[in-house]
């Protein structure tokens, strides 16, 4: 039997505000069945993320058999230009993770700074990343290397 929860009619809620004024929208908007199209195309999102979540554990693996993960770690140019960017970006942020930067604190313009020392690169200084780890670019090598701050 369907239970009415008095608080899906209570706006203070983001729950209630989604479900009392939020979805109408978007089925005046869009057309009936909104709700049902973007629940198919979460999960097709969902599988694609699947996907490319175990491509990026296999780079992983291809790339720890070349090299220890450990501080300083060289990354072939080469490598990782052969890599797709929306694999390269999961590479560096689960590197970055794994070399120690803290918990949520990678963000996409970190990513794409680090994917700019491979797909376009034109001399940039080290940059700087959560964790006291740094990322530059030497010949054809990518150097993950621990910052020292100057105090």
């Amino acid at each position: 039997k369907f239970w009415d929860d008095e608080f899906n009619h209570d706006n203070k809620y983001l729950r209630a505000r989604i479900r009392n004024n939020l979805r109408p929208a978007l089925e005046f908007a869009i057309g009936e069945n909104t709700y049902q199209a973007l629940a198919k195309s979460a999960q097709i999102l969902q599988s694609d993320q699947d996907f490319i979540i175990g491509y990026v554990q296999n780079e992983l693996q291809d790339l720890a058999r070349s090299a220890k993960f450990e501080l300083p770690l060289e990354i072939s140019i080469s490598r990782l230009g052969k890599i797709h960017d929306a694999v390269r970006l999961r590479v560096f942020r689960e590197l970055l993770y794994f070399l120690g930067a803290p918990s949520g604190k990678i963000n996409y313009d970190h990513l794409q700074r680090c994917n700019s020392l491979v797909i376009d690169y034109h001399g940039q200084k080290k940059i700087d990343l959560p964790g006291l780890i740094s990322l530059s670019r030497q010949g054809e090598k990518l150097i993950f290397d621990r910052t020292v701050r100057k105090v």
